[in-house]
């Protein structure tokens, strides 16, 4: 089959973190200067609903740990720490957390008009335009603080300049937080509190023409005492935000059920005589090491390929109705492979952040997430 192609853009995919052996963490969490409990800190499983708060005492205990992950600890006053965890680590700790102190600096914009502006922007690119994207929105926008940077000074920052490259036209927009972000997922049924490290853009001379790449940690909060009515609603939302999406499509590589969960994978080849391209299935037998726990996709370093997702009107297709063309097509996804050893863990997990996707996929972003523990078959 033929097709011309559009150029797609990538959007890096923040990484959650696989799950398989259960624990119970307890601990206490001090001042590192003053050596005093902190109380109220946010203890959570990046990207999962699993978390917990220290009380008067700053002593917490978080349960059904699953094991490896990272656990953040967050406070507004205080600088974040990740610790990650293994079969390996202990289970009674005590952290330090470092008092916060936040520097605004010359070149935060603080006009009113730019501000809404730049706000308006980030939200299209970090929460999504999609259906999801538009209903999602930030409790606490003012924590955000926006910089832009020319080209020529992006040498002086730490914004992942290697996988960003620019040119001296281009322009850095960078966000950063003087505190946990909060996002409502309403038509998800969450409430996200995110840590977000960085978010750097480079703008190249129009709104359409940007790259980015943004790091944060998530933790998802259901609605509670939600109506039968209103958790249900939920369940459908979630389902549809599910398929289709990055972690639908990992979780299928993993499982090697790429095409009976309705996946093409194929590269494209462009035809010096006819100027369209020519596409070939991508054969991911050559490419796969599994094991129990992950599965490695070698030898595709900076390649990349192109996705078609088949579904119908009930989620998701089946292989014989695909071989029959008995379903619609969706729009084209893109993968890239940034290193040549890419892991992918049973839960559609990237603990190596070694894999982005564009387009279609790519557009599902923080207003589409569900949370690392998400299990469609238990939300039907």
């Amino acid at each position: 089959m033929k097709h011309k192609l559009k150029e797609l853009w990538f959007l890096f995919i923040l990484l959650p973190i696989q799950t398989f052996a259960q624990i119970t963490i307890n601990g206490a969490v001090i001042d590192e200067e003053a050596l005093q409990p902190i109380p109220y800190v946010t203890i959570y499983i990046n990207e999962t609903t699993i978390g917990t708060i220290t009380n008067i005492s700053g002593r917490f205990t978080i349960e059904k740990v699953m094991l490896p992950c990272e656990i953040v600890f967050s406070h507004i006053s205080y600088e974040t720490v990740v610790i990650s965890f293994d079969q390996n680590s202990e289970t009674n700790i005590n952290v330090e957390l470092k008092p916060k102190v936040v520097e605004l600096g010359a070149i935060e914009v603080t006009d009113k008009n730019r501000r809404e502006e730049n706000l308006r922007h980030f939200k299209e690119r970090f929460l999504g335009t999609d259906y999801w994207g538009k209903h999602a929105y930030f409790e606490n926008d003012s924590v955000l603080i926006f910089n832009q940077l020319s080209a020529t000074e992006k040498e002086k920052q730490d914004h992942h300049s290697i996988l960003l490259p620019a040119d001296s036209s281009s322009t850095l927009f960078t966000v950063n937080t003087k505190g946990p972000l909060l996002v409502n997922l309403p038509l998800l049924g969450y409430k996200l509190h995110i840590n977000l490290i960085h978010y750097t853009e480079v703008q190249t001379g129009n709104d359409k023409d940007y790259r980015f790449h943004s790091l944060g940690y998530f933790y998802f909060q259901p609605e509670e005492d939600a109506s039968k009515r209103k958790t249900n609603r939920f369940k459908k939302q979630r389902l549809k935000a599910y398929y289709h999406s990055d972690r639908h499509f990992c979780r299928s590589l993993f499982a090697d059920r790429l095409k009976e969960n309705g996946y093409i994978v194929f590269s494209s080849v462009l035809n010096p005589a006819t100027k369209w391209y020519d596409f070939k299935e991508l054969e991911f037998d050559k490419h796969r090491i599994h094991s129990t726990d992950e599965v490695k996709v070698v030898g595709l370093k900076n390649k990349s390929f192109f996705i078609r997702y088949y579904e119908r009107k009930t989620y998701p297709a089946n292989l014989n109705e695909i071989k029959n063309g008995q379903t619609l097509s969706s729009e084209l996804s893109k993968i890239y492979f940034l290193k040549d050893t890419c892991t992918i863990r049973s839960d559609g997990s990237r603990p190596d952040n070694s894999i982005m996707f564009g387009s279609k996929i790519g557009d599902k972003r923080v207003g589409a997430m569900l949370p690392n523990d998400y299990e469609p078959e238990k939300e039907e």
